[in-house]
């Protein structure tokens, strides 16, 4: 569809993310094809990214939005015409238990009343930076604030991988269960979960989570 984000883009960024270390076990598009958008719009897409490290309890996912709606999605303040896109980032982790966490703060300080100020530095531990890549966190993921095209793939791989970078030796091997609500374009695509689940690789998401849960269309 005319004035949509080239599937080139969209490679680089898979391309960028390999080079990090991350691997890509997913991948879904949803459009106006499969499901009417949850507002009225001629153009509408959501390209979904499932990204993980082997052997880590981590999981990045990276969505792409794209719409020629009017809808409420400014860039840089101003209302811009024709197709709109925009990011969003979410991170999941699942870290070590917390006696395994308190003897690597204790192996890093020299005093036992520094643990708990060095546990406070883990990225995600207990709380989320406020930026990723450029992208800013806005209570509940991180959603872009300027157009996609001011994203480049390089440097977005990178600034993912330095956000999460300091955390991985600190997570768990699986997560015993997880909510996947989050994975799927609910909001953008109402009922679109059927859909979404069978072009999802779940046989991927069960390697990284033992029992995830939370999303209509996702059969345990």
């Amino acid at each position: 569809m005319k004035g949509l984000v080239e599937n080139g883009y969209f490679d680089r960024i898979i391309l960028e993310m390999r080079k990090q270390g991350f691997f890509k076990f997913a991948e879904v598009v949803i459009d106006q094809d499969d499901v009417r958008y949850h507002v009225k719009a001629e153009i509408a897409r959501v390209t979904s990214l499932f990204f993980t490290l082997p052997g880590r309890a981590l999981i990045v996912q990276l969505v792409c939005s794209e719409t020629d709606a009017d809808d409420h999605y400014l860039i840089k303040g101003e209302q811009k015409k024709g197709v709109k896109g925009y990011w969003k980032v979410q991170i999941y982790h699942n870290f070590l238990p917390y006696g395994d966490i308190l003897r690597w703060a204790a192996g890093r300080v020299a005093s036992s009343a520094d643990w708990e100020a060095e546990i406070d530095k883990i990225p995600f531990y207990r709380d989320c930076p406020a930026e990723i890549a450029g992208i800013r966190w806005l209570g509940g993921g991180y959603e872009s604030q300027a157009s996609y095209e001011q994203y480049n793939p390089q440097a977005m791989a990178k600034g993912i991988w330095e956000a999460v970078g300091p955390s991985v030796d600190l997570l768990d091997r699986r997560f015993p269960e997880l909510q996947v609500t989050s994975f799927s374009p609910h909001y953008c695509f109402p009922e679109s979960g059927e859909i979404f689940w069978s072009r999802f690789n779940r046989y991927a998401l069960r390697q990284i989570v033992t029992r995830p849960w939370g999303s209509d269309g996702l059969k345990r």
